[in-house]
């Protein structure tokens, strides 16, 4: 049966770049209002000695990045391509696990398997 592919991956993929993206400018903006100095022991002193609000922005903008980014992430282990058919076609579905349409046989019985027991 003839239809259009319909994968939404490279959505993702945009998404996941756009996150990322977001995130390394909003940790620039951050360490550009910050120095940091090593102690005696080894230890690493961050300091902000810019304009506060713009490290906050840049933080605020790097973690909803990163937010978003596990949003996204979360989604793309929930797709799956599929193809768009044109309506008005019949097919014959055939699934690999057990699958219960409530009704179907009523529907079909009646002699209207376009019922919104199929919806």
């Amino acid at each position: 049966m003839q239809g259009i592919l319909l994968d939404p991956i490279g959505k993702a993929i945009a998404g996941a770049g756009m996150a990322g993206g977001l995130a390394a400018l909003g940790e620039g903006f951050a360490q550009s209002e910050t120095s940091t100095s090593e102690g005696f022991f080894g230890d690493q002193n961050t300091v902000i000695n810019g304009d506060p609000l713009k490290y906050a922005g840049g933080k605020t903008l790097s973690g909803f990045a990163k937010e978003w980014g596990q949003v996204v992430k979360d989604r793309v282990n929930q797709l799956v391509p599929h193809v768009q058919v044109l309506s008005g076609r019949e097919a014959t579905a055939v699934f690999a696990k057990s699958l219960a349409i409530n009704d179907l046989m009523d529907a079909l019985d009646e002699g209207d398997p376009t019922t919104s027991a199929l919806d």
